[in-house]
């Protein structure tokens, strides 16, 4: 006898295996965009810093006056503090003694967000021909890059070192993702 009942479908073993691959293939895509994402947030954050930098440069070259009636040229600096890990501030150097005092000399204050921060401050790495992931930044560093007209070289300064002839500013994800933004007293700012 021939039957009529035709076998159409899957089997509820079929559909669970089935289920079981698509659910760890989603999660692995899952882990991998947002270890991603976090390295594109990363990168993202060292190039507004280097901006910040560039700022004060041009800033300094161009002559852009932010205080009303001054008729001699600014410097204008980048200031870096390990104790406020979360901003950099943009300033000029009203009274030119090349280092941040606060008050009106504040320009811009830059945040960082996200659960990023500044992790170390490092001075003389590269001059001395050490790994950043060597530095053992003091908890109270800070660092001045000022700029001063017609110079696009910056005057660094520091209070670990009288001065410097690079500064490493090491940024860091909550997971642990690095990225060094490098200062030379040559001018030169590059991203590691």
């Amino acid at each position: 006898m021939i039957s009529l009942r035709k076998e159409q479908g899957f089997t509820l073993v079929e559909l669970l295996v089935t289920m079981s691959i698509f659910t760890m293939l989603s999660t692995s895509m899952y882990l991998n965009l947002r270890s991603s994402t976090k390295g594109i947030i990363l990168n993202t954050l060292t190039q507004q810093i280097v901006t910040e930098v560039r700022h004060a440069q041009t800033y300094s070259l161009a002559n852009v006056n932010t205080t009303i009636g001054a008729s001699e040229f600014q410097a204008y600096g980048v200031y870096f503090n390990i104790t406020t890990p979360n901003s950099v501030i943009l300033f000029t150097d009203l009274n030119k003694n090349t280092i941040y005092d606060g008050g009106i000399e504040l320009i811009n204050t830059f945040t960082i967000k996200n659960q990023n921060k500044i992790s170390k401050i490092c001075v003389n790495m590269k001059a001395d021909n050490k790994n950043p992931s060597n530095c053992t930044s003091s908890p109270n560093v800070f660092i001045n890059a000022t700029f001063t007209r017609p110079y696009p070289e910056p005057i660094l300064s520091s209070n670990l070192l009288a001065a410097p002839t690079d500064v490493d500013i090491i940024l860091q994800t909550d997971t642990g993702i690095q990225k060094t933004v490098v200062i030379w007293v040559t001018g030169q700012i590059a991203v590691e």
